[in-house]
């Protein structure tokens, strides 16, 4: 599996930063700090995971400051082995500390064939 990522930058404006597929297996690497990185990856077609690794790039429990938040019912995504599980149809952010690391947010979009 081939890895992508971004450094995460403080802005008050969130531009985006590149984009997760559900139809591949590139892993999405989002740098949180010089310790911990969370990563996306595809379980299903319509099904991912982000969990999180060290500077070793070793998985770790999911760091007892960080939330991630269904922004579509403004509820808390429920940790499962050690990863939250998300679904493409879903706007999400992720918090650490109350503040926002990054969102992913859904593309509505159609493609257009002759």
């Amino acid at each position: 599996m081939s890895t992508t990522g971004f450094i995460n930058e403080s802005s008050e404006i969130m531009t985006y930063k590149g984009c997760f597929s559900y139809k591949d297996d590139n892993i999405y690497v989002i740098h949180i700090d010089d310790n911990v990185q969370a990563k996306i990856e595809r379980v299903t077609l319509d099904i991912a995971r982000i969990y999180f690794t060290n500077s070793q790039g070793r998985q770790i429990p999911v760091p007892t400051d960080i939330i991630l938040r269904n922004l579509i019912d403004n509820q808390n995504e429920p940790i499962h082995n050690n990863s939250f599980y998300i679904v493409w149809i879903t706007n999400y952010s992720l918090f650490r500390d109350g503040v926002e690391i990054f969102r992913l947010e859904n593309q509505k979009q159609q493609a257009v064939k002759p």
